[in-house]
């Protein structure tokens, strides 16, 4: 992956104990939010490019794991607030 995002939606389980029930997560909760902070940033820069949003990403997202780029985790955690204030 290029980045990672934050997942931990809770999941719509009727009838699960509140304290014990699942959550949605993966790729497919993370790309949603990893789409909305690209819309946020667009809408700050509407001119921004695909490569431009990759690079301010990057630049921005909270390493994880081994330091710089890795396999697992890409560039990191997304960080919108970090990303919308350096454009």
């Amino acid at each position: 992956p290029d980045f990672c995002a934050y997942t931990r939606f809770e999941g719509y389980f009727p009838g699960a104990d509140p304290i014990l029930r699942d959550f949605d997560g993966g790729t497919s909760a993370a790309t949603a939010v990893a789409a909305g902070v690209i819309a946020l940033l667009k809408h700050k820069r509407p001119d921004l490019t695909q490569e431009e949003a990759r690079a301010v990403l990057a630049e921005t997202a909270q390493d994880i794991l081994m330091p710089g780029f890795d396999q697992n985790s890409g560039a990191g955690i997304i960080r919108a607030n970090a990303a919308f204030d350096l454009l």
